[in-house]
């Protein structure tokens, strides 16, 4: 965290890769967050090709955890702080000062001689049934 109301990358992408240990989900998966994470921030991913490719080719949590702080150590040789992240705006509250509007009033259901005769009439049935019309079947 930051005292600047925001939260560090490094350590959301570490708590991330806490948090795909305890609840397992496809590699490919945490890969694709973890690029998302650590690409486009200062010092991230795409200053390292190298560290970029070793999370590509991490086939384990532990393998990308390596590349990760492989990632930190550099940036902070680098000269790079962490990179702070604001927090979301929280969303505004509903205004509850309005009134609400009562659910309507669902209908009487129809008993079963009331729905016989709302039914439709049945169409007619073409003279030419489906059974005697021929369809022709292109031989290969």
């Amino acid at each position: 965290g930051s005292e600047t109301g925001g939260l560090c990358v490094l350590d959301i992408s570490s708590e991330y890769l806490d948090l795909c240990a305890a609840h397992p989900c496809p590699i490919s998966f945490i890969r694709a967050h973890l690029f998302k994470l650590l690409t486009g921030i200062s010092g991230g991913l795409q200053n390292y090709p190298e560290l970029r490719q070793a999370l590509q080719d991490a086939k384990s949590e532990a393998g990308m955890r390596e590349a990760l702080e492989e990632l930190r150590r550099k940036r902070t040789a680098a000269g790079f702080g962490p990179e702070i992240k604001p927090l979301p705006k929280p969303l505004p509250l509903s205004d509850r000062s309005q009134e609400t509007k009562p659910l309507p009033t669902p209908l009487p259901s129809p008993d079963q001689s009331q729905a016989t005769k709302s039914l439709p009439t049945p169409l007619p049935v073409p003279e030419q049934s489906l059974e005697t019309t021929s369809i022709p079947i292109p031989k290969p």
